[in-house]
């Protein structure tokens, strides 16, 4: 029933009337070219719900856009009331498989502020300790991003961070085939679950 119950409400967002183009825009647009039309004249959509990264992705189609001006993000509201605050991530988790104390010290030095730092200066990720300075960020959306992850009530990892790649699969397999046929449910809740 919980399972229902989140793919119902995620229809209710790529339901007919509620995506650029339909459906059917929805299935067949290409990822990188996904938020063009909030800046066709006129626009043709006011949001695209995405990942941090899809700030350079936009960028490098519409290089004139002023990030934080022409462009930008929010956060998602707070979908349980009385869960405020509470932000999504994904990204790479790190786990080890040998316990040794070569690997306990790189897995504590990787949460380090200077480790942090080199991986925030890449301009590709943002650090996993909140004490780097968000200015080393010289990407616009990373820097907003990183105080909203500081500023943050929790975090929880996307399902999808968590699961095998089989699992993976199935599930942004199922997101295309809820959004073309709803009444499908049954059978895509089953084809996931066949892939645990």
């Amino acid at each position: 029933p919980e399972l229902e119950a989140a793919f119902a409400t995620y229809g209710e967002t790529v339901a007919e009337g509620m995506v650029y183009g339909g459906t059917t825009s929805a299935l067949s647009t290409d990822f990188a070219k996904a938020a063009n039309p909030m800046f066709t004249d006129p626009p043709g959509c006011s949001l695209l719900a995405q990942a941090t990264f899809m700030g350079g992705i936009i960028t490098d189609s519409f290089p004139d856009l002023a990030p934080g001006e022409q462009l930008d993000f929010f956060p998602a509201p707070d979908f349980e009331a009385e869960l405020p605050g509470i932000r999504s991530i994904s990204g790479e988790i790190i786990g080890m498989i040998n316990q040794t104390p070569q690997s306990e010290a790189l897995v504590k030095y990787l949460a380090t502020r200077e480790a942090g730092t080199l991986i925030a200066s890449t301009g590709r990720w943002l650090s996993p300790n909140q004490n780097v300075d968000d200015e080393i960020y010289e990407d616009y959306f990373l820097r907003k991003a990183s105080q909203v992850l500081v500023d943050a009530e929790g975090t929880y990892s996307l399902g999808n961070s968590l699961m095998p790649q089989t699992t993976v699969d199935a599930f942004w397999k199922a997101g295309l085939d809820y959004t073309q046929d709803p009444s499908a449910i049954g059978e895509i809740l089953t084809t996931i679950e066949a892939t645990r």
